[in-house]
Formats: structure tokens, C-alpha cells, sequence
């Protein structure tokens, strides 16, 4: 899970894929939270650069990029502990570090004054039809809308059903209905009485409703504030409201089609069930949403939210941490190959339900279909 935060420091730039939101530009000083899979539980811990240098973070905050490795544990930048003399190789060829590679696949230099975090502000044509210009008058709308109702001082019930209000809005700016439900609840300013009023939010809307894509992404934007019980609350209400996947459609009866081998045919009905599916599901609440929020919630309260995760959303070193190491190696009296690594995560991964609801006799039934017992 997850997409690529790039890091800058001086001359250094590489792109991490470690804490879970992605597509940030991130500097020393600033505050990433736990890494995904819980590997750094304490937020002190060590990221190994494949462009050489060790990023050392402290409580959740890069606090330096150095040539010496800094506390904690060693972590890879795309998750997982870092293990030299283990490593196997992988997309980027047989080797890890930047001075390993051949010259013509290192990892790309880029100067921190080329960051755009760093530019200066860039003149534009405004226009009445300019899409940043429609968002900025939502945005003052929303804030004086949101201002008067909290001016009222209004109970909870109140705030829940003014904050559910604008969940529901697909008609405006997903980022101004996060950020107005967000000041409704108070989660900048009582982060706990917030998350109880979010579960409140979720628990009151339908299966289906309109609120839910919103939902998730508010949860994505305000899971590091809120209290890991309410976040893990939050995402099995999330979870819950997943849609449930219509089954294939039946196979053609045509005497063409009937004719055809069964490889192809099973291909163009996987393809075509796929389009269905693409159309059907266009703008409705889906895995993508949920997994946006699961990846943020991960990222700051680690193995606490975890049990509130379907197994079919875990990433493989959520896996080898939670599943292979904890309750197999202990069993084997050893660490699982590759090989079984693959067939475990392949079997988990099948599995409906979270790790509260996973016992032996599931576990060995999901490993036996992976195996093609």
C-alpha cells in the first residue's frame, strides 16, 4: 500500500515509499509519523537511502539526513527492516545502495533548490471559470458557513449532522467538505471529543450512502490527529460499508463463442466484467478510498489499527510482521522462505474478514487453495 514521498536535503533527493500518504515533498523538520507495518513503534528509527546517507527520524520527525546510521531500527525506503547481507535483489536490479548500481541505473540527483516546495510564487491569469479560483471562493464560503454554525455553539448532535451534511455534498470540492467537516468536529482543537463524534458520523450513515467516499478521505486527512481508538473505530465502520462485488456474469451460450478455447474465452469475460465494473463503479465509494485511509491510519498508529483492516488490504510486510513472524516462525522454529512468504501472503490475502476473525482452521483452508490442494 501506499505511493512515493520525495525527500530533499541539500544535494540529496530520493523518493520513499514508507509512511503511507505519498506525493508529499518532504524536508528535515518535518513530521511523517510511524513508518508502515508498525516497524518503528517507538517513531525512532532509521530510514537506510538507496541514494547513499541514513534519514534519521525521532518521535514521528526527520530530524537529519546523515552518513552514519542514526537510532532505532534500519528500514528500507520502501518498507520492510534492511538486512545487507539478506538482500535478494529487486526491481531496481541485485544490489540496494546507489554506488552498487551500474552508472546508468542509479537513482537520479536532484538539487533541494529544484523542490517546488522551494519555488517562488508564479504569476497566472485568473479567469471566472479558473478551477483554483472556484476552489479558493468554496473554500471562504465554506469557512464563513462553518464559522456562524460554531458561533452558535451548537451540541453535538448538531455538529454531527452539520459535519455528515457536508460529507454528503458531491456537488462541490472534496477537499472543502473535509475541511469544513473537519472544523465541525473540532479535530484541531479536541481531537478526542472529535474522533467520538466522527464514529457517531459513520455510524448514523446508510449502506450506500453518499457520504462515505468523503468519509475516508477526511479519515485520511485527520488520522494522525485522532486518538487510535477512534481511528480504528472508524475504519471497521468504513470497512462495513465496503460494496460487496457482483458475481461474474454468466459466460456466453452462443455456438461462436461456445467454439472458442477456454483460455480466451475466460479472458474476454474477466475484461469485460473489469469495464462493467470501471462504469458501475464511477465516482461511488470503493477499495481505493478505504485503502487511502487504511495506509494513513497504519502510517501513525501502527499495529493498533491493524485489526480493524480486512486481511485483503495488508501489504506483505504487514504480513511477514503480524502473521509470519509473530505466530508461524515461533511454530517452525524458523523464518519463512521466500517461497512460503509468497503462498502465506497469496492465502491471507483471500481471506474475507480481519486478523480477529482469522483462526487455524481458515488459515489452513486459504493456504490449501493457494497451494492448489
Amino acid at each position: 500500500m501506499g505511493t512515493y514521498d520525495t525527500l530533499h536535503d541539500g544535494d540529496r533527493y530520493e523518493q520513499v515509499k514508507l509512511w503511507g500518504k505519498g506525493l508529499r515533498h518532504l524536508h528535515v523538520g518535518d513530521r511523517v509519523g510511524l513508518p508502515r507495518g508498525g516497524l518503528g513503534p517507538s517513531g525512532t528509527y532509521t530510514v537506510v537511502m538507496r541514494a547513499g546517507g541514513y534519514v534519521h527520524v525521532v518521535d514521528g520527525v526527520l530530524t537529519a539526513w546523515e552518513d552514519q546510521p542514526g537510532a532505532g531500527p534500519q528500514l528500507m525506503t520502501g518498507g520492510g527492516r534492511f538486512l545487507h547481507d539478506e538482500w535478494p535483489g529487486g526491481p531496481f536490479g541485485p544490489w540496494y545502495r546507489n554506488e552498487e548500481a551500474p552508472a546508468s541505473r542509479r537513482v537520479t540527483v536532484h538539487a533541494d533548490r529544484e523542490c517546488p516546495r522551494s519555488a517562488g510564487a508564479s504569476l497566472r491569469l485568473v479567469r471566472g471559470d479558473d478551477p483554483e479560483s472556484g476552489l479558493d471562493l468554496a473554500r471562504a464560503v465554506a469557512r464563513a458557513a462553518v464559522a456562524a454554525r460554531l458561533d452558535a455553539e451548537p451540541d453535538d448532535g448538531s455538529r454531527v449532522a452539520a459535519a455528515r451534511a457536508y460529507l454528503a455534498d458531491r456537488t462541490g470540492y472534496l477537499l472543502v467538505s473535509c475541511e469544513a467537516a473537519a472544523a465541525l468536529l473540532g479535530v484541531a482543537e479536541e481531537p478526542e471529543r472529535a474522533g467520538t463524534l466522527l464514529v457517531e458520523v459513520l455510524s448514523t450513515v446508510e449502506p450506500g450512502g453518499p457520504e462515505w467516499r468523503n468519509a475516508a478521505a477526511l479519515l485520511k486527512d485527520v488520522a494522525d490527529v485522532l486518538p487510535s481508538a477512534a481511528v480504528a473505530e472508524s475504519l471497521r465502520l468504513l470497512a462495513a460499508a465496503l460494496p460487496v462485488p457482483d458475481a461474474p456474469a454468466a459466460p456466453p451460450s452462443d455456438a461462436a463463442d461456445a467454439a472458442q478455447r477456454p483460455g480466451r474465452r475466460r479472458r474476454r469475460m474477466r475484461a469485460a466484467s473489469r469495464d462493467e465494473d470501471r462504469l458501475a463503479g464511477a465516482g461511488r465509494y470503493g477499495d481505493l478510498d478505504f485503502q487511502g485511509a487504511a495506509e494513513a491510519a497504519v502510517a501513525r498508529h501502527g499495529a493498533a489499527v491493524l485489526p480493524a483492516i480486512p486481511l485483503t488490504f495488508w501489504g506483505r510486510d504487514i504480513v511477514d510482521l503480524e502473521i509470519a513472524a509473530s505466530l508461524l516462525a515461533p511454530i517452525l522454529g524458523r523464518e519463512l522462505t521466500r517461497s512460503e512468504m509468497a503462498v502465506l501472503l497469496w492465502a491471507v490475502l483471500s481471506v474475507p474478514g480481519t486478523v480477529e476473525t482469522l483462526d487455524e482452521e481458515t488459515l489452513v483452508a486459504a493456504l490449501q487453495r493457494a497451494l492448489g490442494a
